[in-house]
Formats: structure tokens, sequence, C-alpha cells
């Protein structure tokens, strides 16, 4: 992890490099992703949007391992009104 640490957790903004090859780069709180921020895998495949508790939540948009974007809204984890972005 490289970011802001306070009362021994990460808070702030922050980078977090999993050993699967995912990063998370954005807003912590308490140790869980809180805030604007942008989850990659290591396939390529991101997720940019609002996050809660380290669940995404609010407007968001996810682009695959082939480049094709999707946005809308997340609740609770899960992009249940996502649609391809037109481009």
């Amino acid at each position: 992890y490289n970011g802001n640490w306070e009362m021994d957790k990460m808070n702030g903004r922050g980078r977090l490099e999993f050993t699967s090859g995912a990063v998370y780069d954005g807003y912590w709180k308490d140790n869980k992703f809180m805030g604007q921020g942008t989850y990659s895998w290591p396939d390529g495949s991101q997720l940019t949007a609002e996050w809660e508790r380290t669940r995404v939540n609010g407007p968001g948009k996810f682009t695959d391992k082939d480049g094709q974007n999707w946005i809308g809204m997340f609740s609770r984890g899960y992009g249940a009104s996502l649609s391809a972005e037109i481009q």
C-alpha cells in the first residue's frame, strides 16, 4: 500500500496492489474503499466508480478487457443497470 495512513489504518488517497495483480487506486476510510476510485484487474478491465465500504455503490463505468465501456448505476456491489456506452 502506498498512500495516507491515519491511526494505523488506510485513510485518504492511496493505491494498493494485490498479489493477484489487481490494483485499487482511490480513496480509503478505515481500510475500506470509500469514495471515488478505480479497481483494475490483471486482464486490463477496470471499474471506476463511487465506493462505499469496499462495495461499488452509485454511478460507475466498467471497461471490459476488450475496451467496451459500460456505464450506469451500481448498488451494493452489483451493476444491475449497466448499458453499453455508445461511441
